[in-house]
């Protein structure tokens, strides 16, 4: 399922160069350790691209990691990095919101989705809480933080 949202986040190409096409693309990761699989560990890279970085020409980790934290963003949607900014900050490790617009973060691991709190606000709304974990507080100290 994560590698759906690597893929989704590039639009099904490469993160640096744009071209296009699934043969032509591979999985990098960040750190240069193919054991860790998390999702922010991992970018999609054309394999010329891939080279290029390989061989040192052109480009840098710094490229790439600047490009991973707005792709980040990007997949996180607005709501959701705001959902982990909220929960880390206010260090209530909760938010409660509207399901839809967390459960991408349940997905990916960053957050959990505790009950439903039943709240009236215009017309009956179902609210749930939502709970940021470990994964989610390392995502937004590393790639979120300001």
């Amino acid at each position: 399922m994560i590698k759906d949202y690597l893929y989704l986040e590039t639009d099904y190409a490469c993160a640096l160069c744009g071209q296009r096409g699934k043969e032509n693309l591979t999985e990098h990761h960040i750190d240069g350790n193919p054991e860790n699989n998390a999702y922010d560990n991992r970018i999609i890279l054309c394999y010329n691209c891939h080279q290029r970085y390989e061989q040192n020409k052109g480009i840098t980790k710094h490229d790439i990691e600047e490009r991973k934290r707005g792709l980040i963003k990007k997949t996180l949607t607005q709501y959701g990095v705001n959902a982990i900014k909220i929960a880390v900050r206010d260090n209530s490790s909760c938010v409660i919101a509207q399901p839809f617009l967390l459960y991408h973060l349940v997905d990916l691991g960053f957050m959990e989705q505790e009950r439903e709190a039943e709240m009236v606000h215009n017309d009956q709304e179902v609210l749930t809480e939502f709970f940021i974990n470990d994964k989610g507080r390392r995502l937004y100290n590393k790639w979120l933080k300001d």
